[in-house]
């Protein structure tokens, strides 16, 4: 049997920015009460806020598990690796994290001046990539097949029901 030392834990958070966001419900994603929320947080706009806070991050090329059309997340070491404290003082949990984003993204000079909209992070990191709001290929193959991804199975149950005749 394998010991729990051959399978390292990764010590960073994991922070979407469906997490923070005040127009998404509970069941979408939303972590926090919507007075401590932003709305509509572009992956940027946590970055810029984790630079200001001098975290070490990491941006990722992965879909939200609840959104597919949602993709990129942030990993934020928020504690030494060697001594297991706290990088921040001021934020020393997850929750911490994403209060404190929703507390400074609205201070933004972007937000302020109503540029909300950044371009893509995927503009940002992978030059040449698909616009922002693009949905990866796979995803949009997937929509655009009848009955194939779209969640919405009533035309297929539907279907299979036989009709009266009356």
């Amino acid at each position: 049997m394998a010991s729990s030392a051959a399978y390292p834990h990764d010590p960073r958070v994991c922070i979407w920015p469906v997490y923070i966001n005040a127009n998404a419900t509970l069941e979408e994603g939303r972590k926090l009460p919507k007075k401590w929320c932003v709305e509509d947080p572009q992956l940027q706009e946590i970055m810029d806020v984790l630079t200001h806070l001098e975290f070490e991050f990491m941006i990722e090329d992965k879909t939200y598990p609840r959104d597919l059309a949602q993709r990129g997340r942030i990993r934020v070491v928020l504690k030494n690796a060697v001594t297991g404290e706290p990088v921040n003082d001021e934020v020393k949990t997850r929750k911490d994290l994403l209060r404190k984003l929703g507390e400074m993204i609205p201070n933004l000079k972007v937000r302020k001046e109503g540029k909300i909209k950044h371009p893509g992070w995927m503009d940002i990191v992978e030059p040449g990539t698909p616009p922002a709001g693009m949905m990866p290929a796979a995803v949009a193959g997937a929509a655009a097949s009848p009955g194939g991804g779209s969640g919405n199975r009533q035309g297929n149950a539907s279907s299979s029901k036989k009709k009266k005749k009356g």
